[in-house]
């Protein structure tokens, strides 16, 4: 079995570490989209890093889409990496549930498939066509 897509949280170490910086790790300062592809190849598929001040990183689609559905492990209450107290609150993206819900009801017309539909166009080729 390959390290990708397949593997839950639960399969994973309780906690893997690798150090990575976002910001200025040499594996994405030339390259953003190669360079996360390598290290989707170095790293855990999910690990902690101690650089800025500590916090996770999911290297597939699959973990992220597990992370944003456990809350209760992985909170979105500090969505800023290098975490200040000043930080505002964004809402809804900032909030755990069940207070996002009612954000979510009211923002769900704007992201389903029948509005975003006409914009294809213009996101795969830009506001010229």
């Amino acid at each position: 079995m390959t390290v990708t897509e397949e593997r839950t949280i639960e399969q994973i170490a309780p906690r893997p570490e690798f150090l990575f910086d976002i910001y200025f790790d040499k594996l994405i300062r030339q390259d953003i989209h190669a360079g996360y592809r390598r290290l989707s190849g170095l790293a855990p598929p999910l690990f902690w890093t101690a650089v800025n001040d500590g916090h996770w990183m999911a290297n597939s689609g699959a973990l992220v889409l597990e992370v944003l559905r456990r809350p209760e492990t992985f909170s979105s209450s500090a969505l800023s990496i290098l975490a200040r107290e000043s930080q505002p609150r964004l809402i809804p993206i900032s909030l755990d549930p069940p207070e996002h819900r009612l954000y979510r009801q009211l923002l769900r017309a704007l992201f389903e498939s029948r509005a975003i539909a006409p914009l294809g166009d213009h996101i795969e080729h830009g506001p010229t066509g």
